[in-house]
């Protein structure tokens, strides 16, 4: 497969297989290996809680016994009975904020004490709902670097700074709101409004399409022109619910038609 793979990842898969599955099994005939051989490495992976890992040794050891079938060098595939051995992680929902309560967000953010550029980033972190290191971690090419840390400001400021001062600002980071609960409110209100293309919004969220035969079709499809469109109109309704709430539905049929015409112009209408 090295042939086909990128140097790094095949690098990486090596280095995988030395370090979880050789030591244990490496050194056994292929054709004497059952299910419970190939649980060890498993095992031992999954014992030091480092589940993602274990599932993608998994993978390899699977592809491998194939492999070994097709050229006929064993006749019974072991790997088979490896499917379901190990349970993927529960995916932690990040705490998010209820649109209801983006007035008093805001006002927490403008009425912060600490450090002016954490204020700043709190707050453009909202409008902007990009993961903590896509802003901290900004590129000069993109703009000059504005987050730096504070005893080191030659370092982009710590992956703890937001929370920090949502923290101080009254906020449980494990219930209330966190830094990445941005997103979740962001694409609430988009969804909610009615006036954006599902796709476009998923685009924006840098989600990864996850029906493989759609994403073979749409993959150099950016939607840029509709997804300047999302960010201008969620910047709006965060000033608009800057004294009371206003939900995304009543905000959307309030500018909808002026949208609906730039939408129009611009060649973005379903």
């Amino acid at each position: 497969m090295s042939a086909k793979w990128a140097p790094d990842h095949s690098k990486t898969v090596m280095s995988r297989l030395k370090t979880h599955v050789f030591p244990l099994i490496g050194a056994s005939a292929i054709v004497d290996l059952d299910t419970h051989d190939l649980m060890q490495p498993l095992e031992a992976i999954k014992k030091r809680g480092t589940i993602d890992v274990a599932l993608r040794v998994q993978n390899y050891l699977q592809s491998i016994m194939r492999e070994a079938k097709r050229l006929r060098l064993i006749t019974i595939n072991p790997a088979y009975d490896l499917e379901g051995s190990i349970k993927a992680p529960r995916v932690v929902h990040r705490p998010a904020l209820p649109l209801s309560r983006l007035p008093e967000l805001q006002e927490r953010i403008d009425t912060y004490k600490g450090r002016a550029l954490t204020r700043l980033t709190v707050m453009l972190s909202l409008h902007m709902f990009v993961r903590s290191s896509e802003l901290r971690f900004a590129r000069w090419s993109e703009f000059d670097l504005v987050f730096a840390g504070d005893a080191k400001p030659w370092r982009p400021m710590s992956e703890n700074t937001v929370n920090n001062a949502l923290r101080t600002m009254g906020y449980d980071t494990n219930t209330d709101i966190c830094g990445h609960g941005f997103r979740s409110i962001a694409f609430s209100a988009l969804i909610e409004s009615g006036l954006w293309s599902e796709t476009a919004i998923e685009r924006q969220m840098s989600h990864k399409e996850r029906n493989n035969v759609r994403a073979a079709y749409i993959h150099k499809a950016e939607f840029i022109e509709e997804r300047r469109l999302i960010m201008n109109w969620w910047s709006r309704y965060l000033e608009a619910n800057r004294q009371e709430h206003v939900t995304p539905h009543e905000f959307a049929n309030q500018t909808g038609a002026n949208v609906t015409r730039l939408k129009a112009k611009r060649g973005t209408t379903e």
